[in-house]
């Protein structure tokens, strides 16, 4: 029997019991992660809990940036390629199958894609909740298939900063790639917000930096150090 109904019915009574939009989400990405268990499980809770701190009115825009950062490199990788970070969120509801009953995410990617028909009536009835947490569900899989593709843990807390920075893809990928090269944990926003030990702030500053000089090659040192003041203040908003 699918999960679909169940959850649907979990997600929108928590929808309708609270009244926040965040609220709302939360209770919906909490549930599927107790359900779908795993890194993907974990994904979501940690979510959730970024989603409970954020002003509503970020929340759309959280969501749907890191939908467009993921759906492209995932597709840029071959690890999704047919549907959208919301419809692979959504049959995740409909399948029998969990990530667990898979070697890996991008295998139980390609099931969902290729052996779960999206049950059209239903996508398109959802509430706008419903398909922010759909969408949100289907991002974190998609991330956790990047995670395995790369080989470093693209975390909850890269992607929400990636956002909170506007990132686009290929800026966000350079930085997955270059603290991959330089054997560091993808721990950006921690460095941010100056939450790291000197010595790993060390090892991580001239790997920002080279990134900001990447993405911007006639940028002189000050004007690095101008980027980096304002990547620091828009971590810091709202914290």
């Amino acid at each position: 029997m699918s999960f679909l109904g169940g959850i649907a019915n979990a997600i929108s009574s928590g929808i309708n019991a609270v009244c926040s939009l965040g609220s709302s989400i939360c209770t919906g990405l909490y549930k599927v992660g107790t359900y779908l268990g795993g890194a993907i499980g974990r994904g979501l809770e940690s979510l959730s809990k970024f989603i409970m701190r954020m002003p509503e009115i970020d929340i759309i825009d959280v969501i749907e940036i890191i939908s467009i950062i993921v759906s492209e490199i995932g597709e840029i990788l071959g690890i999704s390629e047919d549907d959208s970070t919301e419809e692979i969120g959504f049959k995740s509801l409909q399948a029998d199958k969990k990530p667990e009953d898979f070697d890996s995410i991008e295998q139980y990617i390609a099931y969902l894609e290729k052996e779960i028909e999206l049950d059209k009536i239903k996508f398109k009835e959802m509430s706008q909740e419903q398909k922010l947490t759909c969408n949100a569900i289907g991002s974190i899989i998609v991330a956790k298939g990047i995670s395995e593709n790369k080989g470093i843990e693209v975390g909850v807390d890269f992607l929400v900063e990636a956002a909170k920075q506007k990132m686009q893809p290929r800026e966000a990928e350079i930085y997955i790639d270059r603290f991959k090269e330089n054997n560091l944990e993808l721990k950006l926003s921690d460095y941010l917000k100056c939450n790291l030990p000197l010595e790993e702030v060390r090892r991580i500053d001239p790997v920002v930096k080279g990134v900001i000089k990447e993405l911007n090659p006639m940028f002189t040192e000050e004007e690095i150090d101008t980027k980096l003041d304002d990547m620091t203040n828009k971590s810091l908003e709202n914290e």
